[in-house]
């Protein structure tokens, strides 16, 4: 089987399956009552790049799943093939954009004019 996962891969992929859906939850529910400074920052100032990360862990998490289902035989090669552009894509089009949104809010928050934040 040409895309079988390693043991460390493996163990990996398993973790990403499990936590990346149960961080994009609680993110999601931070959403409406913040609990720490950074939560609150984000989803008051920069909400944009708060819903651009979790759609980019959204999309890593079925990524990892598919790699998973490929591993232990679920689906075949040839439509993890079909579905790696249908996922690919999109997620290297979120991943330029939580680059530049990160860019922005970084330039956002050390700019000198304090009336600005």
């Amino acid at each position: 089987m040409p895309n079988e996962l390693g043991t460390y891969d493996l163990i990996v992929s398993l973790l990403c399956a499990f936590f990346l859906p149960v961080i994009v939850g609680l993110n999601l529910r931070e959403r409406s009552a913040p609990r720490t400074p950074m939560s609150a920052y984000l989803w008051g100032k920069e909400p944009t790049l708060s819903l651009v990360g979790i759609s980019f862990l959204s999309l890593l998490a079925v990524f990892t799943w598919v790699e998973l289902a490929v591993h232990f035989g679920f689906i075949t090669i040839t439509l993890q093939d079909r579905l790696l552009p249908v996922i690919g894509v999109p997620m290297a089009i979120l991943a330029f954009a939580v680059l530049v949104l990160t860019a922005r809010a970084v330039y956002r928050t050390t700019r000198q004019d304090p009336t600005t934040r």
